[in-house]
């Protein structure tokens, strides 16, 4: 996918197949933490459904 602005290319999101965690970094998708997991401070959300939020981010970009 390609945004352009007057007559240049203001953002291009890779085409990514079978991504693993660099390739969504690269991307510019996914920004490493600051600072290590901590579970006393961390919580994780629930995703009853399992589904993978990154991708499906990915896919709904894709469709703009």
């Amino acid at each position: 996918m390609v945004l352009r602005g007057k007559k240049r290319t203001v953002y291009a999101l890779p085409n990514i197949i079978n991504p693993d965690l660099h390739d969504y970094i690269n991307a510019g998708v996914i920004t490493p933490a600051d600072r290590n997991y901590d579970p006393r401070i961390d919580k994780p959300l629930a995703n009853p459904g399992g589904i993978d939020l990154v991708a499906q981010l990915l896919q709904d970009r894709a469709r703009i």
